[in-house]
């Protein structure tokens, strides 16, 4: 009998424990759905050029309390001045021709300078628009953030170029990079509420905002990137500058995290958070298989980037 057992055990056992394992492998375990995300200052917060030129005179210095309307900077443009010029002095050559038309009763050539005076006038007022946009002002009431304001002196800066940062401390939101892949499970969530962990694995609740309606390789929160200690692997675009210069190997969305005025103030701008998306029930077999496959990709793209 003992001997009998003794076989029986070394037949029976191994085959408990590899079904015990076969189940844990293919047994689904919930696991957090967590996305790289940065602090950021709200986009309407960023006081943009309305018009290409010079930076010649700035009124304000990095911190100043600002109110809405106030002059932040002059910006120069000498192309402008010049149209702006030669406008204005033709509508006051085509108001004396009027004028003389007039005087002399002479109806065709009246008609001919007062079509001639409208479309001045609408160059002008277009010009003249522009020209008022040179101005500077903030558009909100807040602190002005800019790193290095004194140098941006004399730079040529385009139009639509952000200036500087206006804004309060609470007046920031969470930009998390969310995969293609999880893009449907993710717009469900839109205003709902989330979860955002700092790397001190401190919680705080939050919205989902909006998702973005499409996916770009552009990386503009250059925090994310691995060149900078984040997660997200990027390449050098051949266009842009500063944080435009990064896109990423893959495409992503972006999703805006809305903030509460009092997690606001706890977090500074640039910090490097997670935001948790719920739970996803996938068993251990399917994530070793996707790890592989995305360290494969990885490496791959890695790779062609060089």
């Amino acid at each position: 009998g003992s001997p009998i057992r003794f076989a029986r055990s070394l037949v029976v056992g191994p085959v408990i424990i590899a079904a015990c394992g076969g189940f844990l492998f293919w047994l689904p375990i919930p696991t957090s759905v967590r996305m790289p995300a940065v602090a950021n200052y709200v986009p309407e917060s960023s006081v943009r050029a309305r018009a290409s030129g010079f930076i010649h005179a700035i009124y304000v210095t990095e911190g100043e309390r600002v109110r809405r309307g106030d002059l932040l900077m002059q910006l120069e443009n000498r192309e402008l001045s010049t149209q702006l010029n030669e406008l204005e002095l033709a509508k006051s050559v085509n108001e004396v021709r009027l004028r003389q038309a007039q005087d002399k009763h002479d109806s065709s050539a009246y008609q001919v300078l007062q079509e001639n005076q409208l479309a001045v006038m609408t160059q002008l007022e277009q010009v003249r628009r522009q020209t008022d946009a040179l101005t500077v002002v903030a558009t909100r009431d807040g602190d002005v953030i800019a790193s290095g304001l004194a140098s941006l002196l004399g730079t040529y800066v385009e139009e639509g170029d952000v200036l500087v940062i206006v804004a309060a401390s609470t007046d920031k939101e969470v930009i998390a990079i969310v995969e293609q892949e999880r893009i449907e499970d993710i717009r469900l969530l839109e205003g709902r509420t989330i979860s955002v962990r700092t790397v001190s694995y401190r919680t705080f609740p939050a919205r989902v905002d909006k998702i973005e309606p499409r996916a770009t390789e552009r990386l503009s929160e250059v925090a994310l990137a691995a060149t900078e200690g984040g997660p997200l692997l990027v390449r050098a675009a051949d266009d842009g500058a500063g944080a435009d210069s990064l896109k990423l190997l893959e495409p992503y969305f972006r999703a805006r995290i809305a903030l509460s005025h009092e997690v606001a103030r706890q977090v500074p701008t640039g910090m490097r958070l997670n935001v948790l998306f719920g739970y996803r029930t996938s068993p251990i077999a399917n994530r070793m298989s996707r790890w592989m496959q995305e360290t494969w990709d990885t490496a791959r793209d890695a790779a062609a980037a060089k």
